[in-house]
């Protein structure tokens, strides 16, 4: 075979590779990247050799010259550039997405009293959200405001705390009149002998006792300031009517606390960021609220500056795992992950490291979400206030616990706002693309979505509670658990949270990022009081709300055969998903 013919086959071969190739990324043309991803997927292309016939030293040379021309191809060029993530709406501190008018659109509340933003994206895409004015009085100087159908009507009401450091302290509860205005019901708090935190920092909706109505956890950090710790509590909901002060933790200066049922007993398990090197507290849930503080002996310990953690299933095994977000003082225990082992290692947790997230000194609250929707669970960690100009970070979730920080590449790479902004962050679908936007800095995000990652397809479900085979579940369903089982990408696993991180909560509404996979797919839900379900053949690029099933109905469901159907695309489009109800 002459020099020019081997050149014409070579090139013939590797256009065939090249395509290949090319369906495999979507957002890095960079000719570092390609030429990582190009040798890569040579070596597993062995059945086209391309040396033969030719000297390895000419071969090498002709791979080599492929790469720089397409590189020089493919670099983004003025109008071939990744779009990034912009901000559509400043002024906005929120630190909860949810639907409070249940419209079909995640609207924002923040810890102020003109804090609620009704999404109106859809009659006006330039400025999504509208201020609803002076609204809650009483949450003035409140530290965070969290969502939750506490009495059951099916619609969310809003609850805050204001810390004694401000006065006229304790919890405050709005609740939501049909989505057309609220009544502040601050009395529902019974009076209590234990005093308010004198400094909180952080309250969840979750249901302790398992009786179907959302009770209160609240963290106490100090008292006062800056020592000694103060009381965690408890706020019991009697029946969806009042509450009541039923517990006191001890007085480990609690900064972030969150849910989850870690080991699929069917209650919900409590996990709390203590600060200045005290211990973290995993409280194990007995079923009926009492709670027991596992975390040295199920592989949770250290003493560290932990600020908001976070639990998210990170490996797709099914399990949650939890990242501990350590403020990582110089001297100090760097943040880490812990991997949750599962039924097989009775769920006792492994550490994982930091995993590329260390180095953030001033780090305060990590939300996750799968920005991209490949499959994966990312994680967006804020900065505390009061340390120069630090800024959050993006980090991409690449598998096997491997994280990448591209916040600058996706274009959030900003300064930080004064006035406590920065510590603020959430995620939420604010124009139900199915790409997930973020509230942070003071603002919102539109992640750029379809533009980067066109065919990357996501489901979205939202969940209603009720009288379960099982026990009551609380209207917003907080605390049940999707399973989604996708080729390729393993088991993935959401939960509806009542609170996360260190004061915010992301949207109710879950969301699966699915990445190529375009077919149809099977949903186990596990209910907050542990009622299992089955919804099968469930289209993708979708949003679905689904009811818990009444006790003795089937719960195995052909679900959404015609949306399934509709749904089949090949190659996902931009577009804008309507609610779909599963009954």
């Amino acid at each position: 075979m002459n020099f020019v013919t081997c050149g014409i086959v070579i090139v013939s071969r590797w256009m065939r590779v090249l395509v290949s190739l090319s369906r495999l990324m979507t957002t890095d043309w960079s000719a570092e990247n390609l030429l990582r991803r190009l040798m890569a997927h040579w070596e597993n292309k062995s059945k086209y050799p391309g040396s033969r016939g030719c000297s390895p030293d000419f071969s090498f040379a002709l791979r080599c010259a492929v790469v720089l021309a397409v590189s020089g191809l493919f670099q983004p060029g003025p109008q071939a550039r990744a779009a990034n993530f912009q901000k559509v709406q400043s002024g906005i501190v929120g630190s909860a997405w949810g639907d409070v008018n249940n419209d079909g659109w995640s609207d924002l509340i923040g810890p102020s009293t003109s804090g609620l933003w009704l999404n109106v994206a859809e009659s006006n895409p330039g400025t999504p959200f509208a201020n609803q004015g002076e609204i809650f009085p009483s949450f003035s100087h409140a530290f965070n405001i969290v969502l939750g159908d506490y009495n059951n009507d099916g619609f969310l009401d809003a609850m805050g705390y204001r810390s004694g450091e401000l006065g006229d302290s304790g919890p405050r509860l709005y609740t939501n009149n049909e989505g057309t205005s609220w009544t502040d019901h601050r009395d529902k708090f019974l009076p209590t002998g234990t005093s308010p935190a004198w400094v909180h920092r952080d309250i969840i909706w979750v249901d302790v006792n398992g009786d179907g109505y959302l009770d209160n956890y609240i963290t106490g950090w100090c008292e006062p300031w800056p020592v000694p710790g103060d009381n965690d509590m408890i706020y019991t909901s009697n029946a969806g009517e009042t509450f009541s002060n039923t517990w006191n933790g001890p007085r480990y200066k609690g900064k972030g606390v969150t849910h989850v049922d870690f080991d699929r007993d069917g209650d919900q398990d409590i996990f709390v960021s203590n600060y200045w090197t005290a211990r973290n507290n995993m409280w194990l849930n007995d079923g009926s609220g009492g709670l027991t503080d596992v975390a040295n002996e199920y592989g949770l310990p250290g003493k560290a500056h932990t600020q908001g953690s976070a639990v998210g299933d990170f490996n797709n095994d099914g399990d949650f795992d939890i990242y501990v977000s350590n403020f990582a003082h110089p001297g100090n225990q760097p943040p880490r992950f812990r991997e949750n082992l599962g039924a097989a290692g009775d769920y006792h947790f492994k550490n994982r490291g930091p995993r590329g997230t260390e180095g953030v000194e001033p780090q305060d609250t990590a939300v996750l979400a799968d920005y991209n929707n490949d499959g994966r669970l990312d994680l967006f960690i804020t900065v505390s206030p009061g340390y120069g100009s630090p800024k959050a970070r993006l980090f991409r979730n690449d598998g096997d616990w491997n994280f990448t920080n591209v916040t600058s590449s996706v274009g959030l790479n900003t300064k930080s706002s004064s006035g406590g902004a920065e510590s603020k962050a959430a995620w939420g679908d604010y124009d139900n693309d199915g790409f997930m936007d973020l509230v942070a800095d003071g603002g919102v995000w539109k992640n750029p979505g379809a533009a980067n990652w066109p065919d990357h397809h996501y489901l979205k479900i939202k969940l209603v509670g009720g009288p379960g085979a099982k026990s009551l579940v609380n209207g917003s369903a907080i605390g049940s658990q999707v399973r989604i089982d996708v080729p390729g990408l393993g088991t993935i696993t959401r939960q509806v949270e009542g609170g996360t991180g260190q004061s915010v909560q992301n949207d109710l509404t879950l969301h699966f990022g699915l990445g190529t996979h375009d077919s149809p797919v099977d949903l186990e839900i596990f209910w907050a009081d542990g009622t299992e379900q089955t919804v099968l053949g469930v289209g993708v690029d979708q949003f679905l709300t689904i009811a818990i099933p009444e006790p003795g109905t089937v719960t195995l469901t052909l679900c959404g055969l015609l949306f399934g159907l509709l749904s089949l695309r090949l190659r996902r489009r931009i577009t804008r998903s309507s609610p779909k109800t599963l009954t």
